[in-house]
């Protein structure tokens, strides 16, 4: 099994706090956090991403060096490791400049030295040599949480930060000492940049304004002009190459490019980025690298912006930020994923991503389970509701149809039709938004699957059963239970040809079962190190995929014995979490880092 795609991500964002992006403009590469993971996106092609896994807490901003070789990351406990941007990011220094979160990185330009800032209990704000992490400096007068700090990017050097206690403080050095401290903004003081050529530095606030110092002195030029500026929080300012403008985001739902050739500031540019503008598209980040300036929403978007092609975004990136939950794929090769907060998106592997589905959808409650029917999408919500959402619409159908409870499984049959959902209430099984009949239970569902012909349901449960159903009519006729698994059962899926039935436990176990004597015939398939998590049938009902809390994938051929099963071990960081065969020889995988993946799968030899 070989990796064809990785699609990347979206950046985590918090309501009411910016995030700092990084990257490097010669390589073309954005640089931003999720979860525990550092993510390296081209801008030039989306789909070229590597990822750096090994922080052990939240990762919360990353750095490339001035050359390019080397990354510094930081994460919410206080650590923060250099690393080599090539191969296998070998590591070059691990240090814990203080204990709290790591809010913003800098590399000094001759690449020697870096200066963090974060919410640290005393210490706030250090700076120390890239290579042995010995201090270069001490930085006195900072009260509250450190947003953002930057080093003049040339000699004499200098060293500008901005935090919660309203001030902008100002640095010489090395060694770096405290020089001078403003106090113009009213608000937090969410980010300090220095122009490319030194001369000044901006900080701006959640007070709207953005203020502009001379770079040697540390005083104040002159402000942003409030007829012009933004009506809400600006979270981060990034410079041109040139050192002549400026671009600022804000919770105003705008980004604003300014000219700062002159000696009093102007607005060239305002983007907007809907007709109609929500709060997902709230602006909490942006930066100009080269040719690209890039401006991240709310809703984790990332937009490309062009002043020369008009006020909106000319590209924009969608992905996922949470747990990838559910994945379906379609007859002509698109693949939907929904995640834990509710977004469902589409897909054409190997592509960027080409969109989310528009409306409210199932109100930011987890999609639990998705699949394509014909010309819908169907939906099951931990709202406790299911949606069917025409594929031709790209947007959540508006009739919901209620379940009896929340959903923990469900499953179509071959026609398309007939539907089979377990509820923490029993199960229901449904034909369209026609409800048949609901079937009261006296064990824990943990899983459901109907079969192709849709005349068998089998259920798991956290009592290590599966129990199986006869569908008779409109209602389901207990007929026996399966019994080998040592652990609760987390899912239950038959075979598209319908001979077989294949489920997975917390205990690590996979067992495929004869689906018509319902007896076991693959057993002593227990070489995850961890729980299952999701199963897959390929179309031709040789190969089962499974996936583990373990971060492997592993491929089974149902025709062989279990100990000739195919692994890929780190597949995604904290799991994967989620299962879809495209067609024989392509398998898709969604985990816990937000993250899809395509894969390719031999045939059956």
């Amino acid at each position: 099994m070989e990796l064809q795609a990785t699609h990347a991500c979206a950046p985590t964002t918090v309501r009411g706090r910016g995030i700092l992006l990084g990257g490097h403009a010669r390589k073309e590469m954005l640089t931003y956090t999720n979860g525990k993971n550092v993510i390296m996106r081209s801008l030039k092609d989306p789909m070229l991403v590597d990822m750096y896994t090994l922080h052990a807490h939240p990762a919360t901003v990353a750095r490339y060096s001035p050359n390019g070789e080397w990354l510094a990351s930081g994460d919410a406990a206080g650590n923060l490791k250099v690393w080599g941007a090539y191969d296998d990011h070998p590591m070059k220094l691990e240090h814990t400049p203080f204990s709290g979160s790591i809010d913003d990185i800098q590399w000094s330009e001759d690449g020697q030295r870096i200066v963090c800032c974060g919410d640290g209990k005393e210490t706030r704000v250090k700076a120390f040599m890239w290579d042995s992490g010995n201090a270069v400096g001490e930085f006195d007068g900072i009260g509250k949480r450190c947003n953002s700090c930057d080093f003049k990017p040339s000699r004499p050097f200098r060293i500008a930060t901005a935090s919660e206690d309203f001030k902008v403080n100002f640095y010489e050095g090395p060694p770096f000492k405290f020089k001078s401290s403003n106090s113009s903004h009213s608000n937090y003081a969410n980010c300090v940049r220095f122009s490319p050529n030194g001369e000044r530095f901006m900080s701006v606030g959640s007070d709207k304004k953005g203020i502009l110092f001379d770079g040697k002195t540390g005083e104040v030029v002159c402000e942003l002009p409030a007829k012009e500026n933004h009506q809400g929080s600006i979270y981060a300012c990034s410079w041109s190459p040139d050192s002549t403008k400026v671009l600022t985001c804000s919770a105003d739902k705008t980004c604003k490019l300014w000219d700062l050739a002159a000696a009093a500031p102007t607005c060239l540019t305002t983007f907007n980025f809907a007709a109609k503008p929500q709060v997902e598209h709230m602006q909490v980040g942006c930066i100009w690298l080269g040719d690209y300036l890039v401006s991240v929403s709310l809703s984790g978007d990332i937009n490309y912006l062009d002043p020369t092609a008009g006020d909106g975004p000319v590209k924009v990136l969608s992905a996922h930020s949470k747990t990838i939950t559910a994945i379906a794929a379609t007859p002509t090769g698109e693949v939907y994923s929904g995640s834990y907060d509710g977004v469902v998106n589409r897909w054409q592997p190997g592509q960027a991503c080409l969109g989310r589905l528009a409306g409210n959808g199932h109100g930011g409650a987890g999609v639990q389970a998705l699949a394509v029917t014909g010309t819908s999408l169907i939906s099951a919500g931990l709202d406790d509701k299911v949606l069917s959402s025409p594929l031709a619409a790209g947007e959540f159908g508006a009739d919901a149809v209620a379940l009896a409870g929340c959903p923990s499984g469900m499953d179509l049959a071959a026609d398309g039709e007939l539907t089979i959902f377990s509820t923490n209430k029993g199960l229901q099984l449904m034909k369209g938004p026609k409800v048949l009949s609901t079937t009261a239970i006296t064990f824990s569902a943990t899983s459901a699957a109907i079969s192709p012909d849709g005349k068998t349901v089998a259920v798991g449960a956290e009592d290590h059963k599966v129990y199986m159903y006869n569908v008779d009519g409109d209602a389901l006729v207990a007929s026996g239970t399966l019994e080998k698994h040592r652990g609760i059962v987390s899912g239950v899926k038959f075979s598209p040809d319908n001979s077989m039935l294949a489920s997975t436990d917390y205990n690590r176990e996979v067992i495929v079962w004869d689906a018509v004597k319902q007896e076991a015939k693959m057993t002593q398939a227990v070489y995850h190190t961890a729980r299952v998590q999701c199963l897959a049938w390929s179309p031709n009902s040789v190969h089962l995929a499974t996936g583990g809390l373990d971060m492997s994938i592993f491929l089974w051929n149902t025709s062989k014995d279990a100990a000739q099963r195919i692994s890929v071990e780190r597949c995604h960081r904290d799991g994967v979490s989620s299962l879809a065969f495209i067609n024989e020889t392509t398998l898709v995988s969604g985990g816990a880092d937000a993250v899809l993946r395509t894969w390719k799968v031999a045939p059956p030899s």
